[in-house]
């Protein structure tokens, strides 16, 4: 029972940094809802990192390198 309350209460709680919450953003490619700096830049890599798994995934490879997906992994 004890456990179950724990994991209920993990659900909604989440208070990640700007940071995080902007990669989640951009990885999801949601609209930015923040404007400070440590959010943007997250947001910016969320986008980077869904672009370079979308073009991996899909076998995309001369766009994978071309926006140099290969240079960061």
């Amino acid at each position: 029972m004890l456990l179950a309350v724990v994991l209920v209460s993990c659900g909604d709680s989440y208070s990640g940094s700007d940071y995080d919450k902007g990669y989640d953003d951009g990885y999801d490619g949601e609209a930015p809802k923040k404007n400070s700096d440590e959010y943007l830049e997250g947001y910016e890599d969320g986008d980077y990192d869904a672009d370079c798994d979308y073009y991996k995934y899909n076998q995309l490879w001369n766009k994978y390198r071309a926006i140099g997906c290969h240079e960061n992994k």
